[in-house]
């Protein structure tokens, strides 16, 4: 009896020291929904930033359930879901060309979207916020209410203008020529007025210490930065 205790007791001292370190390690889930493949940036992400347990998620509904499910110590993505989500603060915002935003457009087929001429269109863009975050961010941008419609990932907009589901779509200017090189149809760009946003920041939990992530993603090389549609990390 007594070496079947000593047994037991020597297996939980080693299942705990096995345990230990992912109990202990920080959690990174990011949440992107361009056209990266999300499996190899989350390769890539262990890779670059060990002792974090990193998660990558490609869609808006899978993302937030596992955030409210396992709420992880940081966050990366979008700055307007950060402030959406609740008990985290940014404390690092991506950068391109030195600015915080980034200009969106819509994106029409062979004439621009007349602005002042909103109600009656469909606008689709890439829900990264739910149905009545992204009603008022696109509503935001586009200066007017119109029908929206909304799809898991950036490429999903394209079917849209090609069978008329949608008279337009909402997405960053530099996403224009990843449309344009898959379609043999003439794509029109309308700017807008008020289409600035914000790129990616890290929304760390409160009460977390963020500086090892901070200097964990300002060390990401320019491929993963790439992946991220980010240039540098502020």
């Amino acid at each position: 009896m007594k070496k079947i205790r000593l047994y037991l007791l020597h297996y939980v001292c080693l299942l705990v020291l096995v345990m230990a370190p992912s109990i202990s390690s920080d959690q990174l889930y990011v949440f992107t929904a361009n056209d990266v493949n999300v499996l190899e940036l989350q390769e890539n992400l262990r890779t670059a930033i060990p002792g974090v347990d990193i998660e990558v998620f490609g869609r808006y509904r899978d993302f937030v359930r596992r955030v409210e499910t396992v709420p992880p110590t940081a966050v990366l993505t979008k700055p307007e879901l950060v402030s959406a989500l609740s008990g985290y603060t940014p404390q690092l915002e991506g950068t391109v060309s030195g600015s915080n935003t980034i200009p969106y457009v819509l994106l029409s087929v062979e004439e621009p979207i007349d602005l002042s001429a909103l109600s009656g269109l469909t606008i689709a863009g890439v829900d990264f916020m739910g149905r009545a975050g992204m009603t008022s961010f696109i509503t935001k941008l586009i200066g007017g209410q119109t029908q929206i419609r909304l799809v898991a990932k950036i490429q999903d907009l394209l079917p849209l203008l090609t069978f008329d589901m949608a008279q337009g779509v909402l997405l960053p200017h530099n996403s224009v020529n990843f449309f344009r090189s898959r379609s043999n149809i003439e794509l029109v760009v309308t700017e807008l007025s008020n289409g600035n946003a914000g790129i990616m920041v890290l929304g760390v939990k409160d009460g977390s210490d963020p500086t090892k992530l901070k200097n964990d993603i300002k060390s990401l090389s320019t491929d993963i930065n790439n992946a991220l549609e980010v240039e540098a990390w502020r």
